[in-house]
């Protein structure tokens, strides 16, 4: 059991890493791209790609959802060592796939 667990939580940090992250510089909700600006004469001096979050991207339900899924599928196969393998590799493939899911 505790091979089981180490690779969840691997796993769960892993899937943490997908995506953007919120405390980027270069993402903005989408709520504070809709505030009111105040606005100066100037010279622009450069410009940067932002990204501008959906609604439903401030909770990972995919992701949470897709790797508990996928931890569920992955357990039911193999044995042993294969079996661990296979559980956390369903937890990473199941958070890829319901981070997909959830912006598509």
């Amino acid at each position: 059991m505790k091979p089981l667990f180490a690779v969840f939580i691997l796993a769960t940090t892993l899937i943490g890493c997908v995506g953007h992250s919120s405390l980027s510089g270069d993402v903005f909700s989408a709520s504070e791209a809709k505030k009111i600006q105040n606005i100066s004469d100037g010279v622009i001096i450069s410009i940067r790609p932002i990204t501008i979050q959906k609604a439903g991207d401030q909770i990972p339900l995919g992701v949470i959802g897709g790797a508990v899924l996928g931890v569920l599928l992955g357990n039911t196969v193999g044995g042993a060592t294969g079996r661990t393998l296979a559980t956390g590799a369903g937890a990473v493939v199941g958070g890829v796939a319901g981070h997909s899911v959830q912006n598509f």
